[in-house]
């Protein structure tokens, strides 16, 4: 059996990510109190692999050591599974094809017809719409052995876009506020490549990160960092896996 780990210091995260105004001072009748501005809300992620290509059709493989995170931030595919049960649930798809539907036929000669429909208002992030051709330019692509890597000028329809990619150091991108399922949560993710173990442990106790991907350490380091973490707002998620 195989263990997924996942570790953040979630109480450096609720303060990277969230800002109270200050209550207003004083002043004359009728006058509102200025609003403070908010401050960004960053995350900075440690992984342990970096991601070789976004050229991975179907979405699936390299999510061992935090790849996986390094694609789904920027890119979505037609279904995805839900975290927690498996189940897939629609994304660039307005809905999963199914037999009730009539867009999952099966046919007489043991073939089989899927009909798959795009939700409107998808755009991709140098501000083009995503079309049905789109996903025909990319299957073809697919299936020519001599496509060139998609690296570090990747335009994708993820919730945030790559700025920037300095290979063997960091991974950052931007949210995308034309975003389709609306805009995310958070101003910038910055992924830090730590292929070390007990580097990234020791960078997420500092502080230097504040949270670590799935797979980035062993079952025996993160059981220690849990122990440590007992009483405070900071967690450590372990679970099986059959991948």
């Amino acid at each position: 059996m195989n263990l997924r780990i996942f570790f953040g210091a979630l109480a450096s995260v609720a303060v990277a990510v969230s800002a109270c105004a200050p209550a207003g001072s004083p002043g004359s009748l009728g006058s509102a109190p200025a609003a403070a501005p908010q401050a960004p809300k960053n995350l900075t992620i440690g992984i342990a692999t970096e991601l070789g290509s976004f050229g991975d059709f179907a979405g699936g493989g390299g999510s061992g050591g935090g790849c996986g995170e390094c694609r789904a931030f920027a890119h979505d595919h037609l279904t995805e599974l839900r975290p927690g049960d498996g189940v897939v649930e629609a994304r660039l798809a307005a809905e999963v094809p199914s037999l009730d539907a009539g867009t999952w036929k099966l046919n007489s000669d043991g073939s089989m017809d899927l009909t798959w429909k795009l939700r409107p208002n998808i755009m991709w992030h140098d501000g083009t719409a995503f079309t049905s051709e789109d996903m025909l330019f990319t299957y073809n692509l697919y299936k020519d052995p001599s496509t060139p890597k998609l690296t570090t000028e990747f335009i994708g329809v993820g919730p945030y876009r790559l700025t920037r990619w300095e290979p063997g150091s960091f991974m950052q991108y931007e949210r995308f506020d034309d975003y389709y399922l609306g805009p995310p949560p958070l101003n910038r993710v910055t992924l830090q490549f730590v292929k070390d173990p007990n580097t990234l442990v020791a960078n997420l106790l500092a502080g230097e990160i504040e949270a670590g991907s799935h797979n980035s350490i062993d079952l025996a380091t993160g059981l220690e960092v849990k122990q440590r973490w007992e009483g405070t707002a900071n967690r450590v998620d372990i679970e099986p896996t059959n991948i």
